[in-house]
């Protein structure tokens, strides 16, 4: 199971990523820095809830 869903974790951030990139040309505009930066932030904001949501409630820090 934990395979599967690292599987299906990995293929969905190259989609999203591919499609960023490709369909609505991100580094196509003059904006380019800006669009990149709040993208690392979004990641950046994400990553720190799901490991702090793992943190407390699966390795059991309060």
């Amino acid at each position: 199971m934990p395979i599967t869903m690292t599987i299906l974790l990995v293929t969905a951030f190259i989609q999203a990523g591919l499609q960023l990139v490709v369909f609505m040309h991100a580094g196509e505009t003059n904006d380019k820095p800006a669009i990149y930066t709040n993208i690392y932030y979004g990641l950046v904001i994400a990553l720190v809830t799901i490991f702090g949501t793992l943190l407390c409630m699966i390795w059991g820090y309060i």
